[in-house]
């Protein structure tokens, strides 16, 4: 099935290479966004997003992709400022990974937001408060929770909830009651 998208190009490496994302999925990223995480196999790869043409491609060339702060590819950030401002930012750190082989442990509770399943993941402020490393554990959890949506929550020192899921939801995932959910801690393998 035939499918509009928007081309991306990665910032490093093949840059000749050429991605194709859906122009639905990037349309519905703020204007402003031209710096993309891109699921390419097993990796998520920094890309910029030229949403000036949108073509129509084959869907089964369609990738996966959320939005990126530009401090998290700084590559990327240069390639989309304008000449005479091109100076490199300075990184954001990298959340901490797994150990090879090993599936991360995680802590999530189940629930029913709108009449939808739904598993909230504990994550770090840091996490959340990156869109796109947010976007990409989103997506990697999903095939592990089948049937649910994955909501990412972490919490202010207060404890004031904060969620990273579908922004139609957020008035009623602000009304679930934590407290009383069922939270377990395993393996997402």
């Amino acid at each position: 099935m035939a499918v509009w998208a928007y081309e991306c190009r990665p910032c490093a490496g093949a840059v000749d290479e050429v991605w194709w994302v859906a122009r639905d999925r990037i349309d519905e990223m703020a204007p402003e966004v031209r710096l993309l995480r891109v699921q390419v196999g097993a990796h998520w790869l920094c890309a910029v997003v030229d949403r000036r043409r949108p073509v129509v491609v084959e869907g089964g060339l369609l990738r996966e992709a959320v939005a990126t702060d530009p401090a998290d590819c700084p590559e990327c950030a240069v390639r989309t400022m304008p000449p005479g401002e091109r100076t490199m930012p300075s990184a954001a750190p990298h959340p901490a990974e797994s150990p090879a082989g090993r599936p991360p442990v995680l802590t999530t509770a189940e629930a029913q937001v709108l009449g939808c399943p739904v598993r909230l993941v504990l994550v770090t402020m840091d996490l959340l408060n990156s869109p796109g490393e947010a976007g990409m554990l989103a997506v990697d959890l999903q095939p592990h929770f089948a049937g649910a949506t994955v909501v990412l929550l972490a919490q202010d020192v207060d404890g004031t909830p904060h969620f990273h899921g579908p922004a139609d939801w957020s008035d009623a995932l602000a009304r679930l009651p934590l407290d009383q959910l069922s939270w377990r801690t395993g393996s997402s393998g």
